[in-house]
């Protein structure tokens, strides 16, 4: 047996929510930054994603220490297409590359799904 595919889910999940955090806190400092006439309803949109990605990670780490979770980066690969993590949990170890564009386009859908279903 090896790590299961929800437990794998949960360590992407631990991977790119808080990538989608910080993109959109950057986000945010550049909507302040750019002086719209109405800023209110853009801040507060992302403020509001920002917290709500918050507390999903919150529940992803509960869930991560219930189970004995572990991710590690384990850096790029040497052509920079791919980042490794090291996924630990019950004894077992399993190496997981993921395509950085696959990352991007990952925690793009996450915001997405955030502003949407607000």
């Amino acid at each position: 047996m090896h790590i299961k595919t929800d437990e794998m889910k949960l360590a992407r999940l631990f991977i790119y929510l808080p990538m989608a955090r910080k993109v959109l806190e950057k986000d945010l400092t550049k909507v302040n930054a750019a002086g719209f006439k109405f800023s209110e309803p853009y801040t507060e949109m992302i403020e509001g994603c920002i917290e709500r990605i918050g507390k999903e990670i919150y529940k992803v780490k509960r869930d991560m220490n219930k189970t004995g979770l572990k991710v590690y980066e384990n850096g790029k690969e040497s052509s920079g297409m791919f980042t490794k993590y090291l996924v630990k949990c019950r004894g077992y170890e399993q190496e997981l590359s993921i395509l950085n564009e696959v990352i991007k386009n990952s925690v793009r859908d996450i915001i997405h799904n955030y502003m949407i279903n607000d």
